[in-house]
């Protein structure tokens, strides 16, 4: 099977029409309908924390897939590392991976600031993103 379903969410509620109608169906429900219709993934987004990174909703994401014994990709919030290794406390309930997005425009990863340092030192597509060639990067990481 490799239909996934997305479901939107404002406070455990499913949204619609662009985030703007609000469906009156609990996420959870129609998750645990997708499920016995055979799907197998629902990407979740909590639309109250997307774009935010303040952090995603651990609780309701987590609910989501127990409840409706789905494996669940997260969305909305994730600001930084301490995030995902918040929604990999949640990997047993089902919460197996995570959608990242402003977090990576903005620079929030510590691989992303070392690549950044050697950006300019790189010679060609083909070249590791540590090279011992790039002092700007041996200064930064010791």
């Amino acid at each position: 099977r490799r239909i996934l379903v997305g479901i939107d969410a404002r406070d455990g509620i499913v949204m619609t029409k662009g985030w703007l109608g609000d469906s009156g169906v609990r996420a959870v429900d129609l998750a645990k309908e997708m499920k016995a219709r055979g799907v197998e993934r629902i990407v979740y987004t909590d639309i109250s924390r997307d774009g935010t990174m303040q952090g995603p909703n651990i609780e309701q994401t987590a609910t989501l897939a127990r409840e409706a014994k789905v494996r669940v990709t997260a969305s909305g919030g994730v600001g930084g590392v301490k995030d995902l290794f918040a929604l990999q406390s949640i990997e047993s309930a089902g919460v197996d991976s995570v959608i990242v997005g402003r977090a990576l425009y903005e620079n929030r990863f510590p691989c992303q600031m070392l690549w950044r340092l050697c950006e300019t030192d790189l010679r060609d597509a083909e070249a590791d993103a540590v090279r011992p060639d790039c002092p700007r990067l041996r200064t930064a990481v010791g």
